[in-house]
């Protein structure tokens, strides 16, 4: 429904198949190569790199971010320039010890968005990031979605974030009091789902 009433991009390219590396060319439009960040959850994004929240902020909007993911934690400087920086309202879903599995869902990440929003001022103008993680490995869509996409999660997390997107698109629709609303929806990287030998991502920009 964005897409139709909007502009929709057809040829996107990704800068980097990981998600940090791909996030700080998001918010600062340098490559990779030019900002330093080349891998997840190894190093943090260089100081002297400006982004776009502070640019905002330094002209008096209100920033804010909500961020599913342990890959996109504060500790690794990508909060540069938000009032609030919301990374604190996850824990592993997963059985495992790997770090970077340490996530929410879009249902809690979309709550925690719009409690941001309701928090606002009349009249504010306003930055929110809202990162969902869902469509990604390993994929465990809500049991109903999973149902519906029985021979594809990967498209049932698909499903889900797209629901969740609705609901945050209608609160701001009926609180925005004509509000002039700018949405901008876009992915990190895209999976591989065993093209070219790859099950997942992190390896290859095939397109």
């Amino acid at each position: 429904a964005i897409a139709k009433h909007g502009t929709l991009f057809r040829n996107c390219i990704a800068p980097s198949p990981m998600t940090f590396p791909s996030h700080a060319t998001m918010l600062t439009g340098l490559h990779p190569l030019q900002h330093g960040v080349l891998v997840n959850m190894q190093a943090a994004l260089p100081q002297g790199i400006q982004t776009l929240p502070e640019r905002l902020r330094d002209r008096g909007w209100r920033t804010g971010a909500v961020v599913s993911s342990s890959v996109l934690h504060h500790r690794f400087d990508l909060d540069r320039g938000f009032d609030d920086y919301r990374d604190d309202f996850y824990s592993a879903l997963f059985d495992t010890a790997d770090p970077s599995l340490q996530r929410t869902n879009a249902r809690t990440t979309t709550r925690e968005a719009i409690e941001w929003l309701k928090k606002g001022t009349p009249g504010q103008r306003e930055f929110l990031f809202v990162h969902y993680i869902d469509p990604h490995s390993p994929y465990n869509p809500p049991s109903r979605l999973a149902a519906n996409f029985p021979e594809s999660p990967y498209l049932g997390e698909v499903a889900f974030v797209d629901r969740q997107i609705a609901r945050l698109v209608h609160f701001v629709n009926q609180n925005s009091k004509g509000a002039n609303t700018l949405w901008i929806i876009t992915s990190d990287h895209g999976e591989a789902l065993g093209e070219h030998g790859e099950s997942t991502h992190g390896f290859f920009l095939y397109d």
